[in-house]
């Protein structure tokens, strides 16, 4: 075997790995877990009460040693919108009895992460803002290219992973490497990159790259996915090969129901995406503006209550008119 041949068999063998990995990744994100499902649920009424949203891949009940159900079940779809229809439409509805919880299925690492810092204050923020904000800071959490996953997809049988797929620190690893490369984020100054907003949640990189094209050749597009879930936020980043390409974009955006824009069933909302000082500038507008001006402790002049040394020789009339002037100018 020739030189040539061990290259070519190589660039082979990664080819196919990463189309495997596509196709891992997809079914993960088309995987949901079904909560307090009663324990007379079985595989046929799980396929009957789900297979109106779509093609059905796999249904896993996990039990306990004893042969009974643990109360939850995992549901595979062949497509994300299928699992999205199911989780919008059984979600706290009731199922043989009882009022289900449906979701999309997370690995076990994640979820317990996501657990414990759901019980710490977090600071809320604009969700327009903190996608902003990778493309400023030039740092991202989520794993943009839909293209590469995690490997493994194993079945874990305790309700509390809330998944079936397995999860470990070669994973993790694996995942860090794919990632783009930060100070490729960082370009808002070049004024190429746009930011997209109302995607659909199934909407895939590779769609919205291909519709965008439209304008002119793209370097790089790049959905915001939740740390957590590994799922879309409805918003992405999308690099132009040139300024022209994305001035052309942002002028698309300015007519209304641009049919250019339509993907998915969604009316694409584009902006330019911002340095982090410009950001920084506009959240401080933003906070001045939203800030009330109003001098309401003006409101408290004039009242006396009842007890205090100022109501000696006021009538319990009047003390009461000041009292409910008070009330009505608060509430």
């Amino acid at each position: 075997m020739t030189m040539s041949d061990t290259i070519d068999h190589k660039k082979s063998d990664k080819l196919l790995e990463r189309k495997k990995r596509k196709v891992l990744l997809k079914e993960k994100k088309s995987r949901i877990i079904v909560r307090n499902l009663s324990f007379k649920a079985n595989e046929e009424t799980i396929r009957s009460a789900f297979s109106r949203f779509g093609q059905i891949r796999e249904i896993n009940i996990p039990k306990n040693s004893d042969g009974k159900m643990k109360g939850f079940c995992f549901v595979g779809f062949d497509a994300i919108k299928s699992a999205l229809k199911a989780i919008k439409e059984m979600n706290a509805k009731p199922l043989m009895g009882r009022t289900v919880a449906v979701d999309f299925a997370m690995a076990q690492k994640k979820f317990l992460n996501f657990d414990a810092n759901s019980v710490q204050s977090v600071p809320k923020e604009d969700n327009e803002t903190a996608d902003e904000k990778l493309v400023m800071d030039g740092k991202d959490d989520s794993d943009g290219d839909d293209s590469e996953g995690e490997d493994n997809d194993g079945e874990d049988g305790d309700e509390d992973e809330n998944d079936g797929s397995g999860s470990d620190d070669s994973e993790d690893d694996m995942s860090a490497k794919k990632k783009i490369n930060p100070k490729v984020l960082n370009d808002a100054s070049e004024e190429r990159t746009v930011f997209v907003r109302n995607l659909s949640f199934g909407t895939s990189a590779e769609a919205l790259n291909e519709m965008m094209k439209q304008f002119g050749e793209t370097q790089y597009c790049k959905l915001c996915v939740d740390p957590y879930s590994e799922h879309s936020r409805g918003t992405a980043f999308v690099k132009f090969k040139s300024k022209e390409f994305a001035d052309q974009c942002l002028e698309a955006a300015l007519v209304d129901d641009n049919s250019d824009l339509f993907l998915d069933g969604r009316q694409l909302n584009i902006s330019l995406a911002i340095t982090r000082n410009k950001l920084k500038d506009l959240e401080e507008k933003r906070s001045e503006k939203n800030r009330d001006k109003r001098n309401l402790y003006l409101a408290k002049e004039g009242l006396i209550y009842p007890e205090s040394p100022a109501a000696e020789g006021v009538s319990q009339t009047d003390l009461k008119k000041r009292l409910a002037v008070s009330f009505a100018i608060q509430y």
